[in-house]
């Protein structure tokens, strides 16, 4: 495995057995690995930007969406784009996105980090499904 091999290389130069050089020809480990584990610098576990909303206040808005889900209303990107500026100013917390809103891309990384939701396109009302919603058939129905 690589990470013993890193171990290996990292024990190795701490204890002075070999040079930076030795280990990675030896272990087949990056010179710039070995030399940030023999120093103690760390990466950071998270890469990219860091996120608008921490993850309880994500985790929230997708309970909310499920929510919506649940009563067949729709909650889109643009739906939860304006609660999320809303909620945004009503915290008075900077807002970054561009057009106040979250764009497209923010969406889809949303979706990533949550994949309990899913986006799906709406399906077409029938004609009988439609004449069955009308008011007059509503009415006639409620007066039986």
């Amino acid at each position: 495995m690589a990470s013993e091999r890193l171990q290996k290389a990292v024990e190795a130069v701490k204890s002075n057995e070999m040079s930076y050089r030795q280990a990675v020809e030896l272990y087949n480990c990056p010179k710039s690995s070995i030399f940030d584990h023999v120093h103690g610098v760390s990466k950071s576990a998270e890469m990219g930007r860091p996120l608008i909303l921490t993850k309880e206040e994500e985790k929230d808005i997708v309970r909310s969406c499920q929510v919506l889900g649940r009563f067949a209303v729709c909650a889109n990107r643009d739906v939860v784009g304006k609660v999320i500026a809303d909620y945004l100013h009503a915290l008075d917390r900077p807002n970054p996105f561009r057009l106040g809103t979250p764009g497209q891309k923010w969406w889809r990384n949303f979706l990533k980090r949550w994949p309990e939701l899913t986006e799906r396109k709406p399906e077409q009302l029938t004609v009988q499904r439609a004449k069955a919603a009308s008011p007059c058939a509503i009415d006639a129905f409620l007066s039986v």
